[in-house]
């Protein structure tokens, strides 16, 4: 039994073992991809380990196809071994030197703690790593299994060049650095493996009817076949290099929305890329990643109409968040309150504007220019705004997180402005001094309060 097997393993495949070569190039620039994306809070090398686990996955799809397996039977041993070998590499990661028991423990430790955050602790957000890694080392592992076994078991390379293409795409899409050479990579690679199995399909068709030389043939197409690839990508990087089109840009505009609230949802399970690429202005949802990079857009935000002669730098609000999570910002106990049009947006909350305050309403009329803003701007504390909205509280009655209100349409809102100094009651730089410092111990307890390690020891 087992020489037979040894044989068949020793034996080149139909496809050839430059067919293994090429899969492997497509699989592996995926996961270099990822890797050089710096996914987890900016950390490279803590995804090098990607492209091993495509590797894994490669083996396990083409010694499967290889033995002949029965192909539930292969999928069931790849995901055995999956289960078995990407928690080991990620618990060397969150416990660098641990023996194989630990690192096990470390992996299971923080995907339990991710799920404890999000479904029973009721955070909006979790600062756990651990189940990131592992989800993006058993896709990679996945890659390589389902490209290894559609091609050597079922010589169909369509499948896994479409599924790895549009991640690949997709991964630099979001991300600011330049992976033009992932891309050529795996594009030469799929487009080599795609015109050597249509040569051995041809050669297979030429044998079986009696025509001509089948080896010919198969080197007729290999030879000209790598010709028109290579003339291609020269081709593509010069367009690429030169040319200047953007012929999906209104697609890109109207899908931004829906992207923004992919992304917004991802930020609760999973930590934000410092270096993903931004989609334009921000759109001050419930939580805020800090990226490693400063991005700014030119386009185009709000357009802003005041009373004439109104020369006041305000201090406009649109988002306002209470809890520091080391690699961002969010509100801890998120608490919505619907809202009338022309209602006081403020009653019953703790930002209520106190009896006695010297404040001027002032009228604004805001249109925005993004389809990605869903919250409201209003300098200071705003009163009033001439539509029904959403006003979202940091917990019950508690603090003004936003006011969330839907679609584009130009808004009227009025705001109670603090009047200047030059007037009676104004703000002045002794009044201030004077106010003290007794500040509520709710206040103190939600904006003083800071997580583990968000401080210096000299802090």
């Amino acid at each position: 039994m087992i020489d037979p097997i040894r044989t068949r393993l020793l034996r080149a495949p139909s496809e050839g073992w430059i067919s293994l070569l090429l899969v492997t190039a497509m699989v592996v620039s995926v996961s270099w991809s990822l890797d050089d994306s710096a996914l987890v809070l900016g950390q490279r090398d803590w995804t090098d380990f990607l492209a091993w686990a495509s590797l894994g996955g490669i083996a396990v799809g083409f010694l499967g196809a290889r033995v002949g397996w029965s192909r539930p039977v292969a999928h069931l041993i790849g995901a055995v071994l999956a289960a078995l070998v990407v928690p080991y590499m990620v618990g060397g990661i969150l416990e660098p030197g641990a023996s194989p028991s630990l690192r096990f423990e470390a992996t299971a430790t923080a995907c339990l703690n991710a799920l404890l955050d999000l479904l029973v602790r009721g955070l909006q957000v979790t600062r756990e790593t651990g189940h990131y890694l592992l989800v993006l080392g058993l896709v990679c592992w996945a890659n390589g299994q389902f490209a290894a076994a559609a091609v050597f078991r079922h010589g169909r390379p369509i499948g896994p060049i479409i599924v790895l293409g549009a991640i690949l795409v997709a991964n630099m899409s979001a991300t600011v650095h330049d992976q033009l050479w992932f891309l050529v990579l795996f594009t030469m690679a799929s487009l080599l493996l795609l015109t050597r199995l249509h040569a051995l399909d041809e050669r297979a068709t030429w044998l079986r009817r009696r025509i001509g030389d089948p080896a010919a043939v198969g080197s007729l197409y290999l030879r000209g076949g790598t010709v028109f690839i290579v003339i291609a990508v020269l081709g593509a990087l010069t367009l690429t290099a030169n040319a200047k089109s953007a012929p999906l840009a209104g697609f890109w505009d109207d899908i931004k929305p829906a992207l923004v609230d992919v992304s917004q949802w991802l930020q609760r399970i999973v930590p934000a890329a410092p270096d993903s690429r931004s989609l334009g202005v921000p759109s001050f949802g419930a939580q805020v990643s800090i990226g490693g990079i400063w991005s700014t857009s030119r386009d185009p935000a709000l357009s802003i109409q005041r009373a004439p002669g109104d020369e006041y730098p305000y201090y406009w609000r649109a988002t306002t968040y209470d809890t520091f999570t080391l690699n961002g910002w969010t509100s801890a106990a998120m608490a919505r309150a619907p809202r009338d049009a022309a209602t006081d947006l403020l009653t019953g909350t703790l930002d209520r504007i106190p009896e006695g305050t010297v404040r001027t309403d002032v009228t604004f009329r805001i249109t925005p220019q993004s389809r990605l803003f869903k919250v409201a701007f209003s300098p200071i504390d705003p009163k009033t705004i001439d539509r029904a909205v959403t006003v979202n509280l940091a917990g019950t009655d508690g603090f003004l997180q936003s006011i969330e209100l839907g679609g584009s349409d130009p808004y009227t809102v009025v705001a109670a402005v603090p009047d200047a100094v030059d007037k009676p009651g104004g703000l002045t730089i002794n009044r201030l001094r004077s106010a003290g410092t007794a500040y509520p111990p709710g206040v103190v307890a939600r904006y003083t309060d800071v997580p583990p390690l968000a401080m210096g020891p000299e802090a």
